[in-house]
């Protein structure tokens, strides 16, 4: 057999500028020790045949290293094809963080003329798909803070403004080279793997260079800077995607109002950014005001639990996420092979998918509205959320948020067969979530519940796919609450009759639902009084399949009384004074039926005898005088 090794060898050092290459210290399963996530000298990752990130590990039998940190050690490869296997070598020291920075710079220093033009243009592409409402990069920094909890503890967010800068700060997990390698890049992918992030380090990170040209990240022994202006310096006024160009810092290269924040903040603020505005830092603070001014920016945010923003030494805004005030529901749907393959067909056509968006298997969906007093509050003006907020509203009266496919500047949904689906998914788990709220009695006030239910007719273009789901669903599960017998419980939309007449409607007390019960024989059951007056009980029932009590039942309930025995339940109920003054005043606000039911014997006469009308007779002699 040839032995490819080699080739295979050579083919990657062909592309790389360093004999040595860098990965991640592992164990696996079975105790075997190794690196992996292999990146050459500029932290670029290695490919295999498909141009797919290389998934293998390089062998490693030296000391015991760090677990998760970065190394570089020299390597060879052995064995064939597919087969092959990555040796390390020796020589495994730490990652020079410095050098690598300097090596990536170097690269994109020396493009020449035509590839460092193509760069520039992808640049300015590139910051106009990322460029939305003005405050979206505060949306990003927000996700760059929850995609990286510390230890799972939740994450604590400050924005700090001075006279040139934004700073930035979080609790969250230090930047690893890999972080590094990410937002220095278009699109690294460097999220990909983990389906529980909510942003992409990289593309939406670079959202806050639309209007800032210095941006100055410390980090977990990183100290880096992207800065146009020095950039211009070192390409004599050349165009170049200095974004994607790091430069390593020195602290003796910051500036003092720099150095005089950073000296002050805790330690346990492992996440550092400076930025400085093209213009003036004071353009922050409507942005800072639009974003934080609303209560609701972290209730989809899962590790953020606190943020602030301080505004020339004084504190200016602290949201903090209030469990107690918030029912949130949260749940997730499979994805399916027809959802799998549009994916692929939209990175393949270059639509700016996340990658991660491949190897998703389940898709988060999560509700939420507010709570008080044993009340649903319903919420105006909601927003669709993406984790954060889109500028998309559907009319409903919560937040609806799912792994939903963001346009390009993240305000809006990407108009997808996957955005649809899930949509209809979130209707589908509404139904079962707002159900949920009426299963105690006397948990939640139940007309409030019913508040929020949505409009049937929503003619948003994704509202209509949210609605085909709640209809779908609603149908099929417990959804009425209903009282009988003294007993609460809820029932399927089929198992209750809908009064269209009116003559149970606690408003008019014409007749008790006991005595309905009794007169009718029905087994269903009507709705809960609380609620069976209240106007989005329609939106349930719509056009499914139920018992309704029309016009005509209540026609036929008359007219069978005539062959009715004295023991009948309609008897004994018209045989009651009161209730037989109610009764015909009923009838009489339907008009015509009182002139046909005068033609049955449920007219009371003064020795309690029940007769037509035509033989109930006033007595005279009572309304003469002498």
């Amino acid at each position: 057999m040839i032995n490819h090794s080699n080739d295979i060898e050579r083919g990657f050092r062909s592309d790389m500028t360093t004999d040595f290459l860098i990965g991640c210290y592992c164990i696996d399963e079975n105790g075997h020790t190794g690196f992996t996530d292999l990146r050459g000298g500029e932290g670029e990752r290695l490919e295999d045949e498909n141009e797919n990130n290389l998934e293998k590990t390089a062998e490693y039998e030296g000391a015991p290293l760090t677990l998760g940190e970065f190394y570089q050690f020299d390597w060879h490869i052995e064995g064939n094809d597919s087969d092959y296997r990555i040796i390390c070598d020796g020589n495994v020291k730490p990652v020079d963080r410095e050098a690598l920075l300097n090596r990536m710079l170097a690269a994109k220093l020396d493009l020449k003329a035509g590839v460092r033009k193509q760069f520039a243009d992808f640049q300015k592409t590139l910051l106009d798909e990322v460029t939305g409402a003005p405050h979206t990069y505060i949306y990003e920094l927000l996700q760059n803070a929850n995609d990286y909890p510390y230890n799972g503890e939740p994450v604590t967010v400050k924005f700090i403004l001075t006279d040139n800068y934004l700073f930035f700060l979080h609790s969250g997990e230090s930047f690893n080279l890999k972080n590094i390698v990410a937002i220095s890049a278009a699109n690294d992918g460097e999220k990909r793997d983990n389906t529980d992030t909510i942003g992409y380090k990289g593309i939406g990170f670079k959202s806050v260079f639309v209007k800032n040209n210095y941006v100055y990240l410390r980090s977990g022994g990183w100290s880096v800077r992207f800065d146009e202006e020095e950039i211009r310096r070192r390409s004599n006024n050349r165009k170049k995607a200095w974004t994607l160009m790091p430069i390593p810092t020195k602290e003796e290269e910051l500036d003092d109002e720099i150095k005089q924040v950073l000296s002050s903040i805790p330690s346990d603020m492992r996440v550092q950014f400076a930025l400085h505005h093209k213009n003036d830092a004071r353009e922050n603070i409507p942005n800072l005001e639009k974003v934080f001014c609303d209560n609701q920016i972290l209730v989809f945010i899962p590790h953020v639990d606190q943020a602030s923003v301080e505004i020339d030494g004084e504190e200016k805004f602290k949201v903090s996420k209030d469990r107690e005030r918030w029912a949130i529901f949260e749940d997730t749907v499979d994805v399916t092979d027809d959802l799998r393959n549009e994916i692929e067909e939209l990175i393949k056509n270059n639509e700016r998918v996340p990658q991660k968006f491949q190897k998703i298997k389940k898709i988060k969906i999560s509700l939420a509205v507010t709570r008080e007093n044993g009340k649903i509050k319903p919420i105006e003006d909601a927003k669709v959320y993406n984790y954060l907020p889109t500028e998309r509203r559907m009319g409903m009266k919560f937040l609806v948020n799912a792994d939903f496919l963001p346009n390009g500047s993240r305000s809006d949904l990407h108009p997808a067969k996957w955005n649809e689906y899930v949509m209809e998914q979130c209707g589908v788990k509404f139904a079962e979530w707002w159900a949920s709220f009426l299963a105690k009695e006397d948990e939640y006030d139940l007309s409030s519940v019913f508040n929020i239910l949505p409009d049937i007719n929503n003619t948003d273009p994704f509202g209509k796919y949210f609605i085909a789901g709640f209809k779908k669903r609603i149908a099929e599960i417990p959804c009425v609450p209903v009282l009988r017998d003294g007993d609460y419980s809820v029932l399927k939309i089929q198992d209750v009759i809908e009064d269209i007449t009116g003559l149970t409607s606690s408003k008019r007390d014409v007749m008790s639902d006991e005595e309905f019960y009794a007169v009718t024989g029905y087994k269903e059951s009507l709705p809960h009084p609380l609620i069976r007056n209240h106007k989005n009980l329609s939106i349930l029932f719509g056009r499914s399949s139920h018992r309704t009590f029309q016009k005509s039942d209540l026609q036929y309930i008359i007219s069978s009384f005539k062959h009715a025995s004295e023991t009948d339940s309609f008897a004994i109920y018209l045989r009651d004074l009161q209730k037989n003054i109610r009764f015909l005043d009923f009838l009489l606000s339907y008009g015509n039926i009182i002139s046909e039911a005068s033609s049955y014997p449920i007219f009371l006469c003064s020795d309690g005898d029940l007769n037509y009308a035509n033989q109930v007779y006033y007595d005279i002699d009572d309304y003469l005088t002498d």
